[in-house]
C-alpha cells in the first residue's frame, strides 16, 4: 500500500508542476508627468481587441467620470490621459 501511495505522490508531482497561474491578458501601468498630468498605458500580448474598464476610487483634482470605458486594439498605447482642473495640484487617484 504505501508503494501505491508514493507512485501515486510522484505522478501528482510530475503532473501539477507545470501548471501555473495565468498572467492577465492586458497590464495597465501609468505615469505622472511634470505638469501633473497622469497617462496610463496598457500593454498585451495576445491579439484581438479587448474592452477595457478602468474604474477610479477617490478621483480628485479631475473633471473626468469615474468609470472610463475604452477598446484597445493594439499590442500597446496610451488608453487614457487625465489632465488635473487645479494646474498647481496633482491628480489623486486609485483604481481598479
Amino acid at each position: 500500500m504505501k508503494k501505491i501511495y508514493s507512485v501515486f505522490l510522484l505522478l501528482n508531482l510530475f503532473i501539477f508542476q507545470d501548471l501555473k497561474a495565468q498572467d492577465a491578458p492586458v497590464k495597465i501601468s501609468y505615469q505622472v508627468k511634470p505638469d501633473k498630468s497622469v497617462e496610463f498605458d496598457y500593454t498585451k500580448t495576445d491579439p484581438g481587441s479587448y474592452t477595457l474598464v478602468i474604474t477610479f476610487k477617490n478621483l480628485t483634482n479631475c473633471f473626468e467620470q469615474p468609470v472610463q470605458k475604452r477598446t484597445i486594439k493594439h499590442y500597446s498605447g496610451r488608453v487614457l490621459g487625465l489632465k488635473p482642473s487645479d494646474a498647481n495640484q496633482g491628480i489623486g487617484f486609485s483604481y481598479s
